[in-house]
């Protein structure tokens, strides 16, 4: 939700309850194993931001025409799909490298920056774009013994093309940031424990960096499975990782809502057959609020301005297994 009503470029609109509530998602992937040294395989994953609320997010009588509906959706999804070559030269090591595929779409009715007010719709107007990407991903893994493992990754930037429909509000393209990620596992008995830390470099950026003043976010991962009997694992986690959104850019995001920190998981799977097997899981995100301390971007205008943000979801997987 959004609370401009404090903020004099959103006063007096008050509090609005986004209504896209819902955002359905999925995932596939498999592997194949060429010879004890070699695998082949993808990946394919994606998220969305889907906000929209009922009145703009502005203040009705700074629009052009005035009170009119714009500034209040902005819908945007990306899909990666990274074909992945491995090679194993021991048993307790392997590599793996990635070429990371993206597709983007993008709608939105943002209003044109301007020094003062009227402001206008963008040309786009809530038309559909779409923008394509590449990047690439590289990781280790090493067993230390059979209690210990350790495994690191590096992902470049995935770079994509503009969304032409709408230059005149974003003139720069929507990349995915590089990431680092660090993580050890600890193996003992029918329990596994994992720790990693993860680097995501949003200030590297143009578009979320300079325009949206977002930061480098550090997220840590916790993770533990339990083997309850040989068919059925149960899992749980845990990550944190501050919003990458400063407290003095909150106006300026409230059609993205970046700010959740604490996400909780479990989940379980189950070994129907020798070759299928289900699983289930949940996800929750606690409530987290971020005001506008009015030293941004958008200076005192963001004033005060109140975003408030919780998310739950559900999954449900099936993997088949095509061999023993």
């Amino acid at each position: 939700s959004l609370d401009s009503s404090r903020a004099p470029a959103g006063n007096p609109v008050g509090k609005q309850t986004n209504t896209l509530k819902n955002s359905p998602g999925g995932s596939l992937s498999a592997n194949y194993v060429l010879n004890p040294q070699w695998a082949v395989g993808f990946a394919t994953s994606g998220g969305a931001t889907n906000i929209k609320y009922n009145a703009s997010t502005l203040n009705p009588g700074a629009l052009n025409p005035p009170n009119s509906v714009i500034n209040n959706e902005f819908v945007n999804s990306a899909m990666l799909f990274s074909p992945t070559v491995s090679y194993r030269p021991t048993p307790c090591q392997s590599y793996g490298f990635a070429i990371i595929l993206g597709y983007q779409t993008l709608k939105n009715n943002l209003a044109i920056p301007a020094s003062q007010p009227p402001f206008s719709q963008t040309s786009g107007a809530l038309r559909t774009d779409s923008a394509t990407g590449v990047g690439a991903r590289i990781g280790g893994l090493w067993d230390i013994n059979r209690y210990v493992s350790f495994g690191a990754s590096a992902s470049t930037p995935v770079q994509f093309s503009k969304f032409k429909k709408y230059r005149d509000v974003l003139p720069r393209s929507f990349d995915l940031p590089p990431m680092f990620r660090l993580g050890t596992a600890l193996h003992l008995s029918e329990t596994d424990y994992s720790l990693d830390l993860k680097q995501i470099f949003f200030s590297q950026v143009r578009s979320l960096g300079d325009d949206l003043g977002w930061k480098n976010q550090t997220v840590l991962m916790f993770g533990v499975q339990h083997r309850l009997t040989p068919c059925l694992v149960v899992t749980a986690g845990y990550n944190h990782g501050n919003s990458p959104v400063r407290s003095n850019n909150v106006f300026l995001n409230s059609l993205i809502i970046p700010i959740a920190r604490h996400h909780f998981t479990a989940g379980a799977r189950y070994r129907l057959t020798s070759n299928w097997e289900m699983s289930v899981g949940a996800e929750f995100t606690p409530t987290v609020k971020m005001t506008d301390d009015g030293t941004g971007i958008l200076g005192a205008n963001g004033r005060g301005a109140r975003i408030k943000n919780r998310d739950v979801g559900v999954l449900l997987g099936a993997t088949y297994h095509f061999s023993k």
